[in-house]
């Protein structure tokens, strides 16, 4: 929940803290929506990057419905203030079912995720655990060549998850669910558009063999934020997405072209705490705990945005401690950032970033306006 904040302005904050920018935020809210009104496709948004009440307020239009959550902590604190149709989009196994059943006793719509046929044997089992009229309502992840988890799309396996929910009298199938996550893979516009037909015909290839044998398909979706920011008419055919990147937005999807730095609608705020006049290299306060590794491996050299700096670069951090130097060798102008110089870094992957921080400070312009707390744990 939000709470008022002891600094109004962000040059008086503590450093390093995470940013949100509500304008953006809201823009980037806005944009989604318009999407998926123009393709006629539902938005179940995910909300594995942000997990805070107020950004899935906005996120969802105020409805409280239709949502996509990574952890049983989100499900909780959304279904604590009247959330419905709320999806655990992660797979489910026999130690989440008494959790499960907890949600799905208390709401009129809450769904699971079978992401394999080892996974049903927990929800026969698990029925005992739901009131009298209830029934598991499944979504069956289908992988449509991402590698990850999910049901191979030319399996057989589809065919008979979809037969063992129809014909258990405690489970329903919901729906089929996809993550298309090859689309953080560097496209051309031919390459996305390919890639997006590829997965409606998986996908959709899937939903009618299901039909074909009586197996009734409510819903047929796919989410992630490259393909949904950059969704091609063909998937107007689905009937959901389910991105979450999108809410901040960061450097990895401004390298994919999904978004552009305007978009991005958070970051670190961190200070210089030591000059190395010898080593031409700024220190500051911000090291992996509060930045992350994440795309270090893959662009050692502009894995972040510094603000307002295009010739600095963030390149190498310890647990508490970052180093920034100037691009190309240059030599660094120490009398413009004196210890105590607030600098601001867009992050490779916001998720990752937001995840190390117990609360976001939120910000329109220079001003503070509220503290969001983000829900942790498993």
């Amino acid at each position: 929940m939000s709470t008022k904040n002891t600094h109004t302005k962000i040059s008086e904050a503590n450093t390093p803290c995470f940013l949100v920018d509500i304008d953006r935020l809201k823009k980037n809210s806005d944009k989604m929506m318009e999407t998926c009104r123009k393709l006629k496709v539902d938005l179940r948004c995910h909300t594995k990057t942000h997990k805070t009440l107020e950004a899935a307020d906005i996120l969802t239009g105020g409805t409280r419905r239709k949502i996509a959550c990574s952890t049983i902590p989100e499900c909780r604190l959304y279904a604590d203030n009247d959330y419905e149709d709320i999806l655990l989009a992660f797979p489910i196994s026999a130690d989440k079912i008494p959790r499960c059943a907890e949600l799905a006793n208390r709401l009129d719509e809450f769904h699971v995720m079978l992401s394999g046929l080892e996974g049903f044997p927990c929800l026969k089992d698990g029925a005992s655990d739901l009131n009298a009229g209830k029934v598991w309502s499944v979504f069956v992840e289908i992988d449509c060549g991402y590698g990850r988890t999910g049901i191979a799309w030319d399996s057989d396996d589809t065919l008979e998850a979809g037969t063992l929910l129809k014909e258990n009298p405690n489970t329903k199938l919901q729906g089929l669910y996809t993550h298309c996550g090859q689309s953080y893979d560097h496209m051309t516009p031919k390459q996305r558009k390919d890639h997006q037909k590829k997965i409606v015909s998986r996908l959709e290839g899937v939903a009618k063999k299901l039909r074909a044998l009586g197996i009734e398909v409510p819903v047929v979706g796919t989410g992630s934020t490259p393909t949904c920011n950059m969704a091609e008419p063909v998937l107007s055919s689905f009937d959901e997405f389910h991105p979450g990147n999108y809410v901040f937005n960061d450097v990895e999807q401004l390298y994919l072209g999904s978004c552009k730095l305007e978009d991005i609608a958070c970051c670190v705020a961190t200070r210089v705490v030591c000059q190395r006049r010898d080593l031409n290299m700024l220190v500051v306060d911000c090291g992996f705990m509060g930045m992350s590794h994440d795309g270090m491996r893959q662009r050692p050299d502009d894995f972040c945005v510094i603000k307002d700096h295009p010739h600095l670069m963030y390149y190498d951090n310890s647990q508490e401690l970052g180093k920034v130097k100037a691009k190309e060798g240059e030599k660094l102008d120490f009398e413009r950032y004196p210890v105590g110089t607030i600098l601001f870094i867009y992050p490779f992957h916001s998720c990752a970033t937001a995840a190390l921080y117990q609360e976001y400070l939120v910000h329109s312009g220079e001003k503070i306006t509220a503290t969001w707390k983000p829900v942790k744990g498993w």
